[in-house]
């Protein structure tokens, strides 16, 4: 799970940069 909430993160974090 928490791998799944950490690559969400990092996904939206790429996006925003």
């Amino acid at each position: 799970m928490e791998a799944v909430l950490r690559f969400a993160m990092g996904s939206s974090e790429k996006a925003t940069e």
